[in-house]
């Protein structure tokens, strides 16, 4: 279990963030390569993890699958990420999938039912059908005690997936915000308080899928 604690910018662009980020007195390296992050997001039909997340539901879940590098063609290292909301914590729960080609003929069903699951999570995925798909560049920083992690997002994109893929067959760009996600552990709640109150960023909610949803179909 950790916790997450998100900053949405809009007025300061990649290179500024990342200023701030190396000025903080928590002293924050740059940790990991920047890569970019693709995710397929899994939900029912009436759209019932997303209304979850709008409502603010203390326990929630979002179903994803997600890969680096590329986002269409052979995907060689997929998994799928089960990521679980109990107030103000968060866990990730994952399990590597079989390799499979994103194009219009994506069928994440095929995908599911090939790769080695649990009993029970197959048939907890029995009503998600993919939903979108998003991607995002990522960079990886660790604070100098080691307890803290920032990653820093940016250049987000929207499409649909899968067969019939409709109105939005193509990117959709999000509004050129920048997103950083500050995470720690369970007793760095101090720690995460002091680091979050030297960012001159305000402190907000922000869910990729909410905000892919609502770019492609909010209309």
């Amino acid at each position: 279990m950790r916790y997450e604690r998100k900053f949405v910018i809009f007025d300061l662009g990649v290179a500024e963030t990342e200023a701030v980020i190396r000025f903080h007195p928590a002293v924050f390296r740059e940790i990991y390569h920047p890569r970019i992050v693709n995710n397929v997001y899994l939900d029912t039909p009436s759209l019932e993890h997303y209304h979850a997340n709008v409502r603010g539901i203390a326990q929630r879940v979002k179903c994803r699958i997600r890969w680096y590098g590329k986002s269409a063609g052979p995907i060689v290292r997929p998994t799928l990420e089960l990521k679980r909301k109990q107030g103000l914590l968060g866990s990730k729960e994952s399990h590597p999938l079989q390799p499979f080609e994103l194009d219009e003929r994506f069928d994440a069903r095929h995908v599911l039912e090939k790769s080695d699951l649990p009993a029970t999570l197959r048939c907890d995925l029995g009503p998600l059908h993919p939903i979108l798909l998003n991607r995002y560049r990522r960079r990886y920083f660790l604070s100098h005690d080691g307890k803290y992690r920032l990653t820093l997002d940016s250049e987000l994109a929207f499409r649909t997936v899968g067969s019939g893929v409709g109105r939005f067959p193509t990117w959709m760009p999000a509004d050129g915000r920048v997103v950083v996600e500050l995470k720690f552990g369970v007793g760095g709640e101090d720690g995460g308080a002091r680091i979050a109150s030297r960012f001159p960023f305000r402190l907000t909610r922000c869910s990729k899928y909410v905000l892919g949803i609502e770019s492609l179909y909010a209309r």
